[in-house]
């Protein structure tokens, strides 16, 4: 996962990562397995983006694992998230992966979709998609969306 980060989307790879907030470790990539575990959450260079993994849940079958990061679209390269969204869904055979833009829309309003504003002064944009949303809003989707095997 890190190495196709680094390859397509370097300016979101982890500076500083760890398992709990702050993030404080300095990431070493020959360290990697000291914080390899749920949850992992990871700052860019300058926090421009913010990462995350959570792992499957093997007692309960409705948490699934996943792949987040969080990047302002004005300090990315559009071709090379959309180019990480195709290479993670390929190599972790996703059932689902979208690549999302919020817009001012959305910010102004939260949807029922799962878009706002959160944080502690609700002042951080928010998507949060869950498995029941999605059966709900599958007719209206228009993000750039993957569907892999059930």
């Amino acid at each position: 996962m890190l190495g196709l980060i680094e390859r397509l989307l370097p300016d979101v790879y982890p500076a500083r990562w760890g398992n709990f907030e702050p993030i404080r470790t300095v990431a070493d990539a020959t360290r990697l397995s000291d914080v390899w575990r749920d949850p992992f959450f990871w700052f860019s260079e300058r926090r421009q983006a913010y990462g995350n993994v959570f792992f499957r849940n093997e007692v309960d079958s409705n948490i699934f694992s996943s792949i987040g990061v969080e990047a302002s679209s004005k300090r990315i390269d559009g071709a090379g998230a959309v180019a990480l969204l195709k290479a993670l869904s390929a190599e972790f055979e996703a059932d689902f992966g979208l690549l999302h833009v919020l817009g001012p829309r959305e910010l102004e309003k939260p949807t029922p979709y799962g878009t706002g504003l959160g944080g502690p002064k609700r002042t951080e944009p928010v998507l949060m998609v869950t498995h029941h949303i999605l059966k709900q809003y599958i007719p209206n989707l228009y993000w750039a969306t993957v569907f892999g095997e059930p």
